[in-house]
């Protein structure tokens, strides 16, 4: 486009001369090109960003794993009849019992109802386990467990809160207490 020339005068009496760059009517609606590029630029960055953040793996078999024991010469049928003796006798009610899939659950303590937020009687924090008997090579099985927190068991608004490794003894004395039923000394997962 071809610019021109506006001459205007100011209040002083002084003559001024502008160059004008012929602007259509829609300049005003235009997106300056380096605002596009940094846009675009950002976009790549970002996707680039989730990518190698995403694609990353820990380095271990499952770090959602609390505890694990490696029992030898038993079958799933029976580390899964002993696993539920066990968590029975320590107030756990078995709430799903598959061949090589238990879950347990029972009322969390006090503690877990005032650190997690349930201060009414009725509607109190359970700890629910999921046990998994897994094999690991010729007669030999790992039990392990995940724990977590439930906050508003079976409602629609249920929320499972993980439980930390920092919190792995009691998990750990349960699946012991399975090897010293089935006459195996724990042996530690591979």
């Amino acid at each position: 486009m071809h610019g021109r020339e506006i001459t205007s005068e100011r209040r002083d009496g002084a003559v001024v001369q502008e160059r004008s760059l012929g602007e259509s009517s829609n300049a005003a609606h235009r997106i300056p090109l380096r605002g596009v590029l940094r846009f675009w630029a950002g976009i790549a960055w970002l996707l680039c960003w989730i990518t190698a953040v995403g694609c990353r793996s820990t380095g271990q078999a499952d770090s959602t794993i609390l505890a694990s024991v490696v029992l030898r010469g038993n079958t799933p049928g029976q580390i899964g009849q002993v696993t539920r003796e066990v968590f029975q006798k320590h107030e756990y009610t078995v709430a799903e019992a598959g061949l090589d899939r238990l879950v347990f659950e029972k009322k969390g303590s006090g503690m877990n109802n005032l650190a997690y937020g349930s201060w009414l009687p009725d509607e109190p924090i359970w700890v629910r386990v999921r046990a998994s008997i897994v094999s690991v090579g010729e007669e030999a099985f790992r039990l392990q467990c995940r724990a977590w927190l439930v906050r508003d068991r079976g409602s629609a608004a249920e929320e499972e809160i993980k439980i930390g490794h920092m919190h792995h003894r009691p998990y750990d004395e349960l699946l012991g207490e399975v090897a010293a039923r089935l006459g195996v000394k724990a042996a530690a997962p591979p």
